[in-house]
């Protein structure tokens, strides 16, 4: 059994420490959508359609261009009575 060069495991711990710190990270919506979603789906299985909307709401100025987004608005919408034509727009 060969020896373990620890200066080589030591530089390359800290190239792929270096290679992170280069790699941008991705936009907010991807890393937030998903947490919101989590958080929208405890109040969807209760059927609290109005607290979904309002947690969408108050995402909106971060989320709105997102498609993932825009889908699961219009799906609150067309979830309560009479919103049709606002799931639609």
């Amino acid at each position: 059994m060969a020896p373990l060069n620890l200066p080589v495991l030591a530089g390359a711990a800290a190239a792929a420490r270096m290679l992170l710190l280069l790699v941008p990270p991705p936009p907010l919506p991807f890393r937030y959508i998903p947490v919101l979603m989590a958080q929208a789906k405890i109040y969807w299985e209760r059927e609290n359609y109005p607290l979904v909307e309002r947690l969408f709401r108050q995402s909106a100025e971060f989320c709105s261009e997102h498609d993932a987004w825009k889908l699961n608005v219009a799906h609150v919408f067309f979830m309560q009575d009479a919103r049709f034509k606002e799931a639609i727009r």
